[in-house]
């Protein structure tokens, strides 16, 4: 591949005077590699809204880029001319989406980049590639993951962060650790934890935006592939599989990763092993009788879970679901959060484990397994608050408290906490008791999984 970046950047300075192209291609990849680039990289990101196309060999490579973020994309071609040429990037994507030939034809005709099937013609207005910025300047191989689990593991992670425009909380935190590759994000008020398989060449430590790492990690869902590279340095995160990859720079923000692995140490005061689909529809059950904030209460005692809704404008409601407990407890909780929390462990039965207080109540699969994760949500507290109140000693990052501020971390002498909520995936604090998971996929290939779920309040 390297080989084949440097051709095609050989040979940029002359096409970019010559303008000119032509080059047969299936459409089917063609199309892909264009949809991909429109989809990673947001109207705002993209210069000028174009796409880069640059034929040499028997190479195609379509790229575009931005501040946040570069994507490629490479297709085999029949290469008649070798150039490089610059349409924009929504209108090649409709256009190829839109069509049902095999393949296509694909020359510069005047100021118009036209695309012939056996039966029409398209053409493009043509964008100054200069314009553009440079072509995606991938960084160093950093390892390898697999890419069922690596996919898994995102999923279950950026949709903790945060939507509100917070730097530091839109972002998930990516870190390898010898032979996991470790990843976090919260937005505050619930923390998601994840790690997968990891084959190392150098170091991962970076904090990526959410939405972008997302919308990257689902273009691994094809059966062909089964592994995704990792490129990093210390500035950007970029994955790279056979059809393209993408690049996506660091927020470059301290992480409050030493608060938040505290916050994954659990000493439970009860213990709930029940049906995760179970428990998830009788808590959707009890939403509409919730009130304004989504208020769900579970009492556990006798060999039952317990979910109540109620409100004085809505009604209540009260459902029983059978479960092994041990001890009993009654807590509230935001509803949704708790669904987040069940949704992502299918139909397999789930442990859950209560803490006193306002502590996490930490859900994990029944069976020892792999993706943890950790959602937190109390009015007023946010996950510094919730990891002072679990007893944490020693100086914690501070969290936001009522007026919604947004998290410092630090250690005691005042430097930004590094050693990682990643680490905390793990969950190093053995003294803590859990440090179970959900297994996700085979035994080589699992992802771990917990939840973490701030009670809102606890009865005595």
């Amino acid at each position: 591949m390297a080989g084949e970046v440097s051709d095609l950047r050989n040979r940029l300075p002359l096409v970019i005077m010559e303008s000119t192209v032509e080059f047969t291609v299936a459409t089917a990849p063609f199309a892909r590699a264009a949809a991909r680039a429109d989809r990673l990289l947001p109207p705002r990101a993209a210069r000028a809204g174009g796409v880069r196309v640059a034929v040499a060999g028997r190479q195609l490579r379509l790229s575009a880029s931005g501040e946040e973020a570069g994507v490629w994309g490479d297709v085999p071609a029949t290469v008649n001319t070798d150039g490089v040429v610059a349409v924009g990037r929504r209108a090649l994507a409709a256009t190829l989406a839109s069509l049902d030939a095999p393949e296509v034809r694909v020359r510069v005709e005047g100021s118009r980049l036209a695309i012939r099937t056996g039966s029409a013609r398209f053409a493009l207005p043509l964008l100054d590639p200069a314009a553009l910025g440079p072509a995606p300047e991938p960084p160093p191989v950093a390892g390898r993951a697999p890419a069922g689990a690596f996919m898994a593991a995102v999923a279950a992670v950026a949709g903790a962060a945060s939507r509100d425009g917070l730097p530091l909380f839109s972002g998930v935190r990516v870190r390898s650790d010898a032979d996991r590759l470790r990843l976090a994000a919260t937005d505050r008020f619930r923390l998601a934890v994840a790690s997968v398989p990891w084959s190392g060449e150098g170091p991962v430590d970076v904090l990526i935006p959410a939405g972008i790492l997302a919308e990257a990690a689902r273009m691994l869902a094809k059966p062909e592939t089964a592994e995704v590279t990792v490129l990093a340095d210390a500035d950007r995160l970029g994955l790279s599989w056979a059809e393209g990859g993408v690049v996506v720079s660091s927020l470059a923000l301290p992480y409050p990763d030493a608060q938040l692995e505290r916050m994954l140490s659990v000493r439970p005061e009860c213990v709930v092993d029940v049906d995760a689909d179970l428990l998830r529809a009788a808590v959707e059950r009890a939403m509409p009788f919730a009130g304004p904030i989504g208020t769900v209460t579970l009492e556990a005692a006798d060999g039952v879970v317990v979910v109540r809704g109620s409100d004085d404008g809505a009604g209540d409601s009260r459902e029983e679901v059978k479960a092994e407990t041990t001890g009993s407890t009654t807590a509230s909780y935001q509803g949704r959060y708790l669904l987040d929390s069940l949704r992502a462990f299918g139909d397999d039965r789930v442990v859950l484990r209560f803490q006193t207080g306002i502590q996490p109540t930490s859900i994990t699969a029944a069976a020892h397994g792999t993706t943890e994760s950790a959602a937190v949500r109390s009015p007023g507290t946010d996950v510094g608050a919730a990891a002072q109140s679990a007893g944490t000693e020693g100086t914690a990052a501070q969290g936001a408290g009522t007026d919604g501020t947004a998290a410092r971390s630090g250690t005691a002498d005042g430097t930004a906490a590094r050693s990682g909520t990643a680490d905390g995936t793990a969950a190093r604090s053995t003294a803590a008791g859990d440090t179970t998971g959900h297994r996700v996929g085979t035994d080589t290939h699992r992802t771990e999984l917990r939840y973490l779920v701030v009670p809102l309040r606890k009865s005595p």
